[in-house]
């Protein structure tokens, strides 16, 4: 049994679930199991599935501690922080596990180099493994040369046959929607050992999303009729009438719940205060938040935010500070129902559903 903190918030929202939130991920032990096994039987897994759909929180909350436990190194590294920078992006990945490095970073065989003379250790000695995520790998395709060389470099380091002093597993994850861009480059240079192994993420069963409702929510909720009521307010039905569960939607529908009980001075959750507050659409969530900001303000987040196409765009946390005043820029960034988040050096939407609702809204 997961041993949650009731003082705390025990749901993220909208924001991705990391290794210190093991005990607040809960309704994907399947995925977990079927995924933490790929990547240990494989240098290099492919994770798919479809925008917002939590890949990002799966890895890091759920197969990371796993990786853990069996003596593995796990390293996620976002590309897109580097596109414009000057260094391959092995340069930058072989950095978040060496600062110092010294080698040339744009030699083919740059990977077989480092592993094959790197050692690594935990405190108490035991040999470890690096995995090495990249996450959001979507993103590099516009930087078409600097990916053609990266996958270049893992090819070689999957058929390196020399001896080495440590492995290394690689994990890509994408969106579903971009993984024609992957075959792309596949098919024209053969890469085909990156098909070796895959795994799809799909959508989560009604079990599992009351997991995701009951488990966190232990000390707070203690009637099942609640735990039924808030799964429902966010199911979805496909064009043949199956009810689904969006993941995002409905943390983000229990950590309103949570905040809104805290704030009537509540210690459990009742079914009268789920029927007054809960409302799982993450349209109203940016809707509501904006209500305290001006025309201006929400047009600029519209714009400076939010791709044509209805993704993510981001700037850079200096251009923030000198669009947005201190008061817009703490609501955004940091209460309750914040739609922004910091990430090295730059600012961009919290998850990919969000982006799609404020493009709804902005259409």
């Amino acid at each position: 049994m997961k041993n949650i903190n009731s003082s705390s918030n025990p749901w993220k929202g909208l924001n991705s679930y990391n290794i210190d939130d093991e005990c607040k991920f809960c309704g994907r032990d399947t995925d977990i199991n079927k995924l933490s096994t790929l990547i240990q039987l494989n240098q290099c897994v492919t994770l798919y599935g479809k925008s917002g759909i939590g890949k990002t929180s799966l890895i890091q909350a759920g197969v990371f501690p796993k990786l853990v436990m069996n003596n593995f190194k796990p390293v996620v590294v976002r590309l897109n922080n580097y596109i414009n920078n000057e260094q391959s992006f092995a340069y930058y990945i072989l950095s978040e596990i060496e600062p110092d490095i010294t080698l040339d970073c744009n030699d083919k065989d740059i990977f077989c180099q480092f592993f094959s003379n790197a050692i690594f250790h935990d405190e108490y000695g035991n040999s470890l493994t690096p995995v090495i995520v990249l996450d959001q790998f979507e993103e590099v395709f516009t930087s078409y040369d600097k990916t053609e060389l990266l996958l270049n470099q893992i090819i070689a380091w999957l058929n390196y046959r020399q001896p080495i002093s440590s492995d290394c597993h690689f994990v890509i994850s994408i969106r579903e929607d971009d993984m024609y861009l992957l075959e792309e480059v596949i098919d024209t240079y053969r890469f085909n050992s990156l098909r070796t192994a895959r795994y799809r993420l799909r959508g989560i069963t009604r079990k599992d999303a009351e997991d995701i409702v009951r488990i966190p929510g232990e000390n707070i909720i203690t009637d099942e009729n609640i735990v039924a009521h808030i799964i429902k307010q966010a199911s979805k039905s496909s064009y043949n009438k199956i009810e689904y569960y969006e993941v995002a939607e409905l943390s983000m529908l229990c950590s309103q719940l949570f905040n809104i009980m805290k704030n009537y001075g509540e210690e459990k959750l009742t079914e009268e205060r789920v029927t007054k507050s809960g409302n799982a659409s993450i349209k109203e969530y940016y809707l509501q938040l904006t209500k305290s900001l001006s025309k201006n303000e929400i047009e600029l987040i519209e714009k400076n935010f939010i791709t044509q196409a209805g993704r993510r765009n981001f700037i850079s946390e200096e251009n923030f500070k000198s669009i947005f005043n201190e008061k817009t820029s703490k609501t955004l960034l940091d209460s309750d129902n914040r739609i922004l988040i910091k990430h090295n050096g730059r600012v961009e939407i919290i998850h990919d559903l969000l982006a799609k609702a404020i493009k709804e809204v902005k259409d």
